[in-house]
């Protein structure tokens, strides 16, 4: 039983259409629910006919909001309809080749929250922290850890007053908890009181009693503010980053991204360079500390933390692509010879900012973000040196190439591109495919490898772009 469910948000144009039908085709659905299609009677008539369905069931949305279709083909497949409502429709399932059974699809934005709050929220308060425990799920730790920033962007709309607590509650903009701006101490008696609480018999704010315990500034604020009124809605909450309250991940990402360039711009400059993404991601990777160098390999698996081109200091990020000898003698190569001082000196994660966004090279004819970037990511993958204990490499193809060397035989090693030695690269290829055959000798060439020999003897070239630093 294959079941497909979309909250699709709008179903009646052509390109959601043509999707389904894509969908429907290659998936090839016994149930198909459709989740927020914003259209109904005739319309929704032509669009299920549209895509193909003969049989349907519609939970018909109010207007533009909700609405849940029950979608099917296979006439031997019985669904009937036990009980609906705007938020779901509940329905049992029969078909030849199962017994019944039940299904139900929801509609329900708050139904997630209401799941978490009842398994973790123990009675909280959400207005004021979320508490949690190591057995929680990660979800709701996360969440604990961002309330705070979270609380920082919720406005209290006032109605009838009955939920909001005056002392407590930040309901005035920008001023926080009243409780914090008290001249004097409030009575436990009087913590808890609500907005509506704080107002007289005429209905106008109490300032009687709020000039007991509040500076006239905050009075001042209060006055230019309309108080609860009983014929009003409840209290609500609202998210300030969108202009009908109502929160979202669009808004609050673009509040995170704001933030976040006003403090560092350096993933801004990462992502805009016009270079390979594998040495993007590894730029990444070393901007976040996540390098697998000896250092980290020794906290997490217990093994050798020495660097093994010199041998002997520890093998952190900053030693491997910046303070090794190996990697010093390339980068007085390529700095411009009055600014080597700062660059050795520098803190390491100023240091990377300060390559990404200055220009430090000897000539300008290629960008300095570039030449950094390449060698910074061939420094890394720099597989053998000079003086390096290849039997201690933490690699294991590199140490058993190095007991093949060790072999009294006379070997030359010359570096090819793969586009210039396709044949050897292709048998590697096949050697891996058919690992477990033992030795093979081959007396004609495989029908795939001798198109490859024919171009090698006809001189065929494949152009390879390579960057020169």
């Amino acid at each position: 039983m294959i079941i497909v469910a979309w909250n699709i948000r709008g179903v009646a144009n052509k390109a959601t259409i043509r999707t389904l039908k894509e969908i429907k085709s290659q998936h090839r659905p016994d149930i198909t629910l459709i989740y927020e299609p914003k259209c109904s009677g005739n319309k929704a008539t032509e669009v299920i006919k549209a895509l193909g369905f003969n049989f349907s069931f519609l939970e018909e949305a109010d207007g533009y909001v909700g609405g849940i279709w029950v979608l099917w083909d296979n006439p031997a497949l019985t669904i009937n309809i036990l009980e609906t409502h705007h938020q779901y429709v509940a329905m049992e399932v029969k078909d030849p080749s199962h017994s019944p059974w039940k299904l139900t699809a929801i509609y329900a934005k708050s139904l997630w929250a209401q799941v978490m709050l009842s398994k973790y929220g123990r009675g909280q308060d959400l207005r004021q922290n979320i508490l949690s425990k190591q057995s929680d799920s990660d979800l709701w730790r996360s969440l604990a850890k961002v309330w705070g920033s979270f609380k920082d962007n919720i406005e209290f709309f006032i109605g009838n007053g009955r939920r909001i607590r005056l002392w407590i509650d930040p309901w005035l903009k920008n001023e926080g908890s009243l409780i914090q701006k008290a001249i004097i101490p409030i009575e436990e008696e009087n913590m808890e009181i609500t907005l509506t609480e704080a107002t007289d018999l005429n209905g106008g704010w109490d300032f009687n009693l709020l000039r007991r315990y509040l500076p006239d500034n905050i009075i001042y604020k209060i006055q230019a503010i309309h108080p609860p009124w009983d014929n009003l809605e409840e209290d609500k909450i609202l998210w300030s980053l969108t202009p009908i309250g109502e929160f979202s991940i669009a808004s609050t990402y673009r509040k995170i991204s704001q933030q976040t360039d006003t403090q560092d711009r350096i993933w801004e400059v990462l992502w805009g360079w016009k270079g390979p993404q594998k040495i993007k991601i590894f730029m990444w990777l070393t901007l976040h500390r996540k390098l697998m160098t000896g250092a980290r390999r020794r906290k997490l698996f217990g093994t050798g933390d020495e660097c093994h081109r010199c041998n002997s200091l520890t093998e952190d990020q900053s030693h491997v692509l910046r303070d090794c000898p190996a990697a010093s003698s390339i980068w007085t190569q390529l700095i411009n010879p009055c600014k080597i001082q700062s660059f050795f000196r520098a803190p390491f994660d100023a240091w990377l900012r300060w390559n990404l966004t200055t220009e430090l090279g000897k000539n300008n004819q290629t960008p300095w973000i570039t030449k950094f970037s390449v060698t910074w990511w061939w420094l890394w993958r720099w597989p053998i040196t000079k003086g390096r204990r290849l039997n201690q490499h933490p690699n294991n193809l590199i140490r058993s190439i190095n007991i093949w060397l060790k072999k009294q035989w006379s070997v030359e090693i010359r570096h090819t591109y793969r586009e210039g030695n396709q044949a050897a690269d292709w048998l590697a290829k096949k050697s891996v495919k058919e690992r477990g055959t033992g030795y093979c000798f081959i007396d004609s060439p495989f029908v795939d490898l001798r198109s490859i020999l024919d171009a090698d003897m006809k001189g065929a070239s494949l152009p390879r772009c390579v960057i020169d630093l």
